[in-house]
């Protein structure tokens, strides 16, 4: 009798991000204790972020476990200074969330609203006002890469 294995959906994502090989970071990010980075597609109408009291949302249409060279591109611009000095908007409606992972436990989070030009991140980033064109660019940019 042959017996047939699985292994549930979050266990083998959770797994897949262990292995992945995160670069070192600069900046702000230099000292998050992280061994994945995982960036999400997500629908935080009214001002959810990625993580809320240690729990990752539940409206996530896509996921994408970045590699060392995405990691350190993502923190490279957010950490950048010229990143930031737009305008902000009212809103809060987040649709990009990345979450650094140690041993499979969230250990740091960002949630992102380009609409607004604002984040919300677990580790001060900046306080220079929302991003600028070229900073909004770039994460636009970075998420098109993912196939967001």
């Amino acid at each position: 009798m042959s017996r047939k294995h699985f292994i549930p959906i979050p266990v083998l994502f959770l797994l897949l991000a262990a292995c992945a090989n995160p670069a070192p970071t600069n900046g702000v990010f230099a000292g998050i204790p992280y061994d994945s980075t995982v960036a999400y597609s997500y629908d935080g109408e009214g001002g959810q972020e990625i993580m809320d009291d240690g729990v990752l949302s539940g409206r996530i249409s896509k996921t994408a476990v970045l590699n060392g060279k995405q990691t350190a591109a993502i923190t490279d611009i957010l950490s950048d200074k010229s990143t930031y000095g737009g305008p902000l908007a009212a809103c809060f409606d987040p649709h990009l969330g990345l979450v650094f992972y140690r041993e499979g436990k969230p250990a740091a989070y960002i949630s992102v609203c380009l609409a607004c030009n604002y984040l919300v991140s677990s580790v001060p980033i900046q306080d220079e006002g929302g991003f600028s064109d070229n900073g909004a660019k770039a994460i636009a940019d970075f998420e098109k890469g993912l196939g967001f």
